[in-house]
Protein backbone atom coordinates (compact mmCIF):
# COMPACT_ATOMS: atom_id res chain seq x y z
CA UNK A 1 0.00 0.00 0.00
CA UNK A 2 0.80 3.64 -0.69
CA UNK A 3 4.07 4.17 1.40
CA UNK A 4 2.75 1.58 3.81
CA UNK A 5 1.17 4.55 6.04
CA UNK A 6 -2.59 3.75 4.93
CA UNK A 7 -4.28 1.00 7.38
CA UNK A 8 -7.77 -0.15 7.42
CA UNK A 9 -9.05 2.34 9.88
CA UNK A 10 -6.81 5.31 9.47
CA UNK A 11 -8.23 8.24 7.78
CA UNK A 12 -7.88 9.44 4.65
CA UNK A 13 -8.35 12.02 2.19
CA UNK A 14 -9.23 12.12 -1.49
CA UNK A 15 -7.25 13.34 -3.42
CA UNK A 16 -8.12 17.41 -5.14
CA UNK A 17 -5.75 16.87 -8.26
CA UNK A 18 -7.91 13.82 -9.61
CA UNK A 19 -9.70 14.66 -12.79
CA UNK A 20 -12.51 12.21 -12.01
CA UNK A 21 -14.44 11.33 -9.43
CA UNK A 22 -17.59 9.85 -10.02
CA UNK A 23 -18.55 9.69 -6.22
CA UNK A 24 -18.22 13.68 -5.78
CA UNK A 25 -15.53 12.99 -2.78
CA UNK A 26 -12.35 14.77 -4.21
CA UNK A 27 -10.62 16.21 -1.41
CA UNK A 28 -12.80 15.19 1.50
CA UNK A 29 -11.81 12.51 4.66
CA UNK A 30 -12.98 9.81 5.04
CA UNK A 31 -12.23 6.33 6.68
CA UNK A 32 -10.53 3.53 5.10
CA UNK A 33 -12.55 0.93 5.98
CA UNK A 34 -10.75 -1.70 3.43
CA UNK A 35 -8.37 -2.65 0.91
CA UNK A 36 -8.16 -4.54 -2.20
CA UNK A 37 -6.67 -5.76 -5.53
CA UNK A 38 -8.06 -5.84 -8.97
CA UNK A 39 -5.46 -6.66 -11.21
CA UNK A 40 -2.69 -4.25 -10.98
CA UNK A 41 -4.39 -1.64 -9.13
CA UNK A 42 -4.84 -1.69 -5.16
CA UNK A 43 -7.99 0.12 -4.45
CA UNK A 44 -9.10 1.47 -0.87
CA UNK A 45 -12.87 1.65 0.14
CA UNK A 46 -13.57 4.53 1.73
CA UNK A 47 -16.34 5.36 3.80
CA UNK A 48 -17.37 8.96 4.90
CA UNK A 49 -19.31 11.00 7.30
CA UNK A 50 -22.52 10.84 5.22
CA UNK A 51 -22.67 7.15 5.14
CA UNK A 52 -21.53 7.10 1.71
CA UNK A 53 -19.17 4.98 0.19
CA UNK A 54 -16.11 5.61 -2.58
CA UNK A 55 -13.48 3.41 -4.40
CA UNK A 56 -10.36 4.49 -5.19
CA UNK A 57 -7.28 3.53 -6.55
CA UNK A 58 -4.93 4.45 -2.91
CA UNK A 59 -2.37 6.31 -5.26
CA UNK A 60 -5.08 8.76 -4.85
CA UNK A 61 -5.97 8.68 -1.75
CA UNK A 62 -3.62 10.76 0.96
CA UNK A 63 -2.73 9.97 4.41
CA UNK A 64 -4.31 11.94 7.14
CA UNK A 65 -2.01 12.93 10.53
CA UNK A 66 -4.38 13.03 13.62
Amino acid sequence: MKHNTMKVGNKVRVSPFITADPYGKTGQVGVLTGVCTRGDLELGIVTFADDSVGVYDVECLEPVKE
